[in-house]
């Protein structure tokens, strides 16, 4: 099953992600090694449109990756000079558990 459903009391139900942006950064970086946002960014746009979802903007999904880093569930593995030379490529590894609870809602605060 790709979605799951989820009742609102206000109105029919919606389509819930079969995966979350960190539950994604978190399988594509095991599956494919250390990466940089921008390549993240990317497989994640490919991954909403093969399931017809809206993609998220680079800007946002950028954001996600930094709480990320910020709450210790990937760390900078390395940097790379890019070849316009204006800013550093960074990448990232998994630093935390995989089977942390916050990958499933970073944003969420108790």
């Amino acid at each position: 099953m790709l979605f799951s459903q989820v009742t609102d009391v206000a109105g029919p139900p919606t389509r819930q992600r079969v995966k979350t942006v960190g539950e994604f950064i978190r399988d594509y970086i095991d599956e494919y090694g250390p990466a940089y946002v921008a390549e993240l960014w990317e497989a994640y746009c490919n991954f909403c449109n093969s399931l017809d979802y809206n993609q998220p903007t680079y800007s946002s999904f950028r954001s996600t990756v930094y709480v990320l880093r910020d709450e210790g569930l990937i760390a900078l593995h390395h940097t790379e000079d890019t070849s316009g030379g204006v800013v550093d490529r960074h990448y990232y590894d998994i630093a935390g558990s995989r089977n942390d609870s916050r990958w499933r809602n970073v944003w969420k605060t108790t």
